[in-house]
């Protein structure tokens, strides 16, 4: 990665580890199962809601009393809710009629962008467009999305910091407890433009939300009105619950799922702290029924008799899903255990529909307002939405999610960025630039950090393998840039060797040295041995055949790249983005960007791996090539790089060559399908290849956040070979069994 020498903004995100082991869970295969037949099942009902449904309408209920379908405008706040569904239908069944469909009604939505008079714009938008945009993006989804977002922020009011609810008198600032839901839309807005303005408005949303909405024992009321000017509370009810005193069961399932996602997004351990509080108090409560799923009002006057809400127990199973990878290893097993409870009775009697039933509803037996006496008893859309969502989280549970939070064995997002992968002795090391938050995470305050795992899903934190110097005069000071950290294994030393992208600290990125590490142990301690450029006063090798007019002559200089070359060579050549590979044979290579990232340059390394023997070819000259990921199959050599243009995305290319020294012929992109010009987010950074499997290669990415290094994220996806060509598309979710049904097709 080619980076500018600036001062970055900080978006001021901590990072707090929590305790515990490795999460490793296991469905249950009767209801993985039932999930899969709940998802056929689930298509045909929508496609009844299809054919009953009003053209310019969007369902909210079936009044179980009239036999009618109720239906709304697209300013409704559950408008949302139905494209959001039938695309996670889709998703996994792929029937066509349902993405028509979807796409009709986000055609309807599209207007309430700029629907200022409504709190629930992350309903309606997030969930229906957001969805889109994972499952079949298009461009003008951003933009609506974006605009959405605008939207919802004009309702913060800074002197109460929180986003207005209800309308209501001037005196009034009514806060609900269902709004932390919304907040997603800001935090997504904020990752998509880099305008923290709406992370700051989600977080000081949420910070006054958990100060006043919650009791002592973290119960939550449903309503709270402010004092517009003072920002004083007035008072707090329960609008919807059975008292202002009671646990409105929807309200309790709001609060959990809003602050799971809040850690999510923020990696902030107080709102982790505030999520396991919630649900120890609904998952200990006496009221809770032994099949989990609530009562409307926890303190409903005639429980056990009173009534369920399905919708409040689709919600809770989605947020203790997703609440069970972030906490340590008691709390997640207990999360994961009431989940599975959860759904294991919503997709059975008496809360699923019979097929036919309900005008195509997923549910039934969801609780709207009680005291109003509104969708009492009936299917909302709301309860069928989080019940889907829920029955992914619950089939992906130990799957790969690209661009996700991805927590270790302490519940921390993995540190690896720019990382590469050594398999050794049945065990998968992870390397990786640890970075810390704000402006300082761009460049090395800590060290090269180690994971290992046995399936590729789940890590154990082995702490730092090279740690950056106290010594000042340390060409791995403290302050240093330390990049794309690659180890290998040498049969001969028996040593583990690491090389990396060294900038000298203070010196921007005018070094461009390669550094090179050793340990007797695969975590380390690794021992800083050397930084240089490569090859000095060496000349590139050319394999027979090659043209002279692609042979560099420092005599006759006809190129920018020939001259940067010929400028570097007696000191060494430039090394910036790189990667490590080791041949069948045994001998290791380097390859790096070189000349100012103008080409490729791919160099034999010393028998011992820890130097060059002046052997290297230039590859793709000129062509501004970083990011290199290189791998072998079928005695086809195959490499992976990326333009250059900064810290953002770029587009991905691809080559190949008959022998390492080439000649490396170029292919254009691998990747297809929305988001291929831009790699999907991310960049190349290694490709591995999984063990025991069959042509099973994963394309590793990372997605740089150079305004909070900390939140990078990582973009894992298989790699699909038709001959000898490559493609990688985008998944949302997918584990290993993808290499199984590539290679049976």
């Amino acid at each position: 990665m080619r980076k500018r020498n600036t001062v970055l903004t900080v978006l001021g995100l901590l990072l707090f580890s929590i305790s515990g082991m490795a999460q490793v869970f296991k469905p249950n295969e009767q209801l993985v199962k039932q999930v899969d037949a709940n998802y056929l099942a689930g298509t045909a009902q929508y496609k009844i809601m299809m054919k009953e449904l009003e053209p310019d309408k969007f369902p909210k209920t079936f009044n179980t009393k009239s036999g009618k379908l109720e239906t709304s405008n697209s300013g409704w706040w559950c408008s949302g809710f139905y494209p959001g569904t039938l695309l996670a239908l889709y998703e996994k069944t792929k029937d066509p009629a349902l993405l028509t469909e979807a796409n009709r009604m986000l055609g309807l939505l599209a207007k309430e962008q700029y629907n200022t008079g409504t709190h629930d714009l992350g309903f309606m938008m997030y969930c229906s467009f957001g969805t889109a945009l994972k499952i079949d993006p298009k461009p003008e989804y951003k933009q609506i999305m974006l605009n959405s977002a605008k939207s919802l922020a004009t309702r913060f009011d800074p002197k109460v910091g929180c986003i207005r609810s209800w309308n209501s008198k001037k005196s009034d600032f009514i806060v609900i407890i269902d709004n932390m839901m919304n907040l997603e839309l800001l935090f997504w807005a904020t990752r998509e433009t880099g305008d923290s303005s709406y992370y700051k408005i989600a977080v000081t949303h949420a910070n006054t939300t958990m100060k006043n909405h919650f009791r002592p024992d973290y119960s939550s009321y449903h309503v709270v009105n402010y004092n517009p000017e003072t920002g004083a509370v007035q008072k707090r009810q329960t609008a919807q619950g059975y008292a202002d005193e009671s646990a409105w069961a929807r309200g309790q399932a709001w609060g959990l799922y809003g602050y799971t996602l809040m850690y999510r997004e923020t990696k902030d351990r107080k709102y982790l702290d505030q999520a396991n509080h919630i649900a120890s108090f609904i998952l200990n409560h006496p009221n809770l029924p032994k099949d989990k799923i609530p009562y409307w009002d926890f303190n409903a006057p005639n429980i056990p008799n009173a009534l369920r809400d399905a919708s409040a127990g689709a919600v809770l199973s989605s947020a203790l899903l997703e609440l069970s990878r972030y906490t340590d290893q008691k709390e997640g097993k207990v999360y994961f255990k009431a989940a599975e409870k959860m759904l294991e009775s919503l997709s059975g009697a008496p809360y699923q529909s019979l097929p036919g039933t309900n005008e195509g509803f997923l549910l039934q037996h969801s609780v709207g307002h009680f005291p109003q006496h509104t969708e009492v008893d009936q299917p909302l859309t709301y309860a069928d939405y989080y019940y889907v969502e829920a029955m992914k989280r619950y089939e992906t549970i130990n799957s790969f999610k690209p661009g996700q939070i991805w927590p270790d064995n302490n519940g921390v997002h993995i540190n690896a960025h720019g990382g590469g992968m050594l398999y050794d002795k049945g065990v998968y090391y992870w390397f990786g630039e640890h970075k810390v938050a704000g402006d300082l995470g761009n460049s090395a305050q800590v060290g090269v950090h180690c994971y290992s795992s046995k399936d590729l899903v789940n890590w154990k934190d082995e702490g730092i393998s090279l740690k950056v110097s106290a010594d000042p005069k340390s060409d791995i000071t403290r302050g240093c840039v330390l990049e794309r950290p690659k180890v290998v294994y040498n049969k001969l030393t028996k040593k583990y060797v690491m090389w990396f992208h060294l900038e000298l600290a203070g010196k921007g990125y005018a070094a461009a040295r390669a550094g090179v590490a050793t340990s007797d142990h695969v975590t380390g301690p690794y021992t800083f041995i050397k930084s240089y450029r490569p090859n000095a006063g060496k000349m590139p090798f050319y394999p027979v055949g090659t043209a002279l007019k692609n042979q560099v002559n420092c005599n006759k200089l006809l190129t920018e790249t020939d001259t940067i070359f010929c400028r570097d060579q007696p000191g060494g050549q430039m090394a910036r983005d790189m990667t490590v590979f080791v041949d069948d044979d045994g001998k290791a290579y380097h390859v790096f960007s070189s000349e100012e990232n103008l080409t490729l340059q791919l160099a034999e390394l010393t028998p011992d791996y820890t130097g060059h023997t002046g052997k290297f070819v230039r590859i793709y000259i000129g062509e501004q090539t970083e990011a290199p990921a290189l791998f072998k199959r079928n005695g086809l050599y195959y490499m992976i790089g990326s333009a250059c243009t900064g810290w953002k995305p770029n587009e991905a290319r691809w080559f190949t060559a008959t022998s390492i020294w080439g000649p490396w012929t170029y292919h254009g992109n691998p990747c297809e399908g929305a988001g291929a010009k831009l790699t999907f987010g991310g960049q190349s950074t290694c490709v591995l290849p999984v063990a025991g499997k069959k042509d099973a290669f994963i394309f590793m990415a990372d997605k740089w956040t150079p305004k909070n290094a900390i939140d990078g994220r990582y973009l894992w996806l298989p790699i699909r070979f038709k001959g000898d060509d490559i493609t990688i598309n985008w998944s949302s979710d997918w584990d290993l069994t993808v290499f199984d049904e590539l290679n049976h097709k």
